[in-house]
């Protein structure tokens, strides 16, 4: 991007994007869900469109040189536009659901503290792997929109490779670097929903007070804290 050319008005949005995905642990062997998906992969899209407030604007990248056939470089960003919008309504039904039995969670769970009792381990979050099957391929706005419906205040991502999609809701934001600061969101804790508003009050001051969830929250202040350190000033 050195001798790029960035051809717009100033309208204040960002010109080129770039989207990717990172493994956290690079060392482990990658399981057949993420072959085909690189330890570290950013994409520049060919079409962006983003929003601010009330306005849309729509990005083009392409790389134009000399020889470039420009009537086929149009043809290719007009193909860009058409699999964009195929918007196919078939309906798709779960016809298949497996999950890590009960007995196997809780055995992982009672390793894991027996490891946090002997000093090893300080923290650590553990997933359980759900898998779906459907009898109709999903269509990835429709799955994007529903996210974005229940859950409004998370980070939506989506990210393609060839037929696999990463797909997901988070509250926590890994980093974002703007004017030479960097801020990071990285949560740690939790708490039911209560069933009354003065339930969910409770709930939320013993989540914000209780020293429980502090001090797993403190585990990651310090973590983020030890990784930005060399990187930044104060």
């Amino acid at each position: 991007m050195r001798n790029a050319l960035l051809d717009s008005p100033s309208t204040g949005i960002a010109q080129s994007i770039y989207f990717g995905v990172s493994r956290f642990d690079t060392q482990s062997a990658k399981s057949k869900v993420w072959e085909n998906f690189e330890d570290i992969q950013f994409t520049l899209p060919r079409i962006l469109i983003s929003s601010t407030g009330k306005a849309a604007h729509l990005t083009i990248n392409a790389l134009v040189t000399p020889e470039t056939d420009i009537n086929l470089l149009q043809s290719e960003i007009n193909l860009g536009f058409i699999k964009a919008s195929n918007t196919s309504t078939q309906d798709a039904h779960m016809i298949l659901r497996k999950e890590q039995s009960k007995v196997s969670w809780q055995r992982q769970v009672n390793t894991v503290l027996n490891l946090i009792k002997k000093g090893n381990l300080e923290k650590l979050v553990l997933a359980r792997k759900l898998l779906l099957g459907f009898d109709n391929a999903l269509l990835l706005s429709s799955v994007i929109t529903r996210l974005k419906k229940a859950y409004p205040s998370c980070i939506i991502i989506a990210h393609r490779q060839g037929q696999d999609t990463f797909l997901g809701a988070t509250p926590e934001q890994l980093v974002s670097q703007e004017k030479g600061s960097v801020s990071v969101t990285c949560l740690a804790g939790s708490a039911k929903r209560g069933v009354t508003p003065e339930e969910d009050h409770l709930f939320e001051q013993t989540l914000l007070h209780g020293t429980k969830d502090l001090r797993e929250h403190a585990y990651v202040v310090n973590a983020v804290k030890k990784s930005l350190s060399n990187l930044c000033e104060k």
